[in-house]
């Protein structure tokens, strides 16, 4: 939600300003990251019933990762840095990489 709001935030800049379809392409590029990074943890989260500690830790690494993405997406949007946003989403999908792996060991 936050990464969502901040690049929001950031279209509605580039809007005001008159460069709306340098934002919207900067906009859709980083919504893609974080909405692909969740939509796979919630898949994962609703077919398979865990609840260790070590789901609990995997969850909260994917948390942190999205938070990074959170952090990087202004940056992304306006310098076209994407560095932050990919280290986030690398980090979420190291995480949710254990957990498939995990899950077919099992």
């Amino acid at each position: 939600v936050v990464a969502v709001s901040r690049a929001s935030g950031t279209l509605h800049h580039f809007w005001a300003e008159g460069h709306f379809a340098e934002g919207l392409i900067g906009y859709a590029m980083g919504f893609f990251a974080i909405w692909w990074a969740w939509m796979n943890f919630t898949w994962f989260a609703s077919a398979f019933d865990t609840d260790d500690w070590l789901y609990r830790l995997t969850t909260f690494v994917q948390m942190a990762g999205a938070l990074t993405i959170a952090a990087g997406v202004e940056r992304a949007m306006t310098a076209s840095d994407f560095g932050i946003v990919i280290g986030g989403y690398v980090l979420m999908r190291i995480a949710a990489g254990s957990q498939w792996v995990r899950a077919a060991i099992s």
